[in-house]
């Protein structure tokens, strides 16, 4: 049986084959920026009411920003919304200039914060293959202060899937109304 922490930020994520995912009308991509030390990574995600399917593509290190181009065109996801970091304006322009369809995320003050109660108010079904998404949804934990005291900022590393989901999900939905009018 699972321990869980207080200071865990995502609990009850379910895991299915990919091959299990339902048809989506749309589906979007989150683009986390590495090289060296940190991966590069690439999720999808498809929505369905209240639940996000999330599917990692790539996490690699010592991916330039012409070996992602190649890597999203091959898979073809290059046509589909691509929210990278937006700390790396060149490296979203060099993509868009090799036919990725690459924005910038929303970031900004309190949107760490934010994307994560974003992410909260959905069901997260990831694929059984994302090995590196279940690694970083589990040791995804808030800060704790000498004291003891947890607060709502979550530690700085093991956080590049979870930062790529926070792109995606917050720059396409934080405005997100589930009506319509006829």
């Amino acid at each position: 049986r699972a321990v869980f922490s207080q200071r865990q930020i995502f609990l009850n994520w379910q895991y299915i084959p990919f091959k299990d995912f339902p048809e989506f009308d749309d589906t979007i991509i989150g683009i986390d920026f590495g090289y060296t030390n940190d991966p590069a990574v690439v999720l999808e995600v498809g929505k369905v009411g209240d639940n996000l399917f999330v599917h990692e593509w790539l996490y690699k290190t010592g991916m330039t920003n012409r070996d992602l181009a190649m890597f999203l065109k091959q898979n073809k996801l290059n046509e589909k919304i691509c929210y990278c970091d937006s700390a790396e304006p060149k490296s979203i322009e060099e993509l868009r200039q090799m036919q990725v369809w690459a924005k910038p995320a929303i970031k900004g003050q309190g949107s760490i914060t934010a994307g994560i109660s974003l992410l909260k108010e959905f069901q997260i079904i990831g694929s059984i293959e994302s090995k590196n998404l279940q690694k970083e949804q589990m040791s995804y934990l808030w800060e704790e202060l000498k004291d003891g005291t947890i607060i709502n900022k979550p530690v700085g590393k093991m956080d590049h899937c979870m930062d790529a989901l926070r792109y995606a999900t917050y720059s396409r939905y934080k405005n997100r109304n589930d009506f319509f009018v006829v």
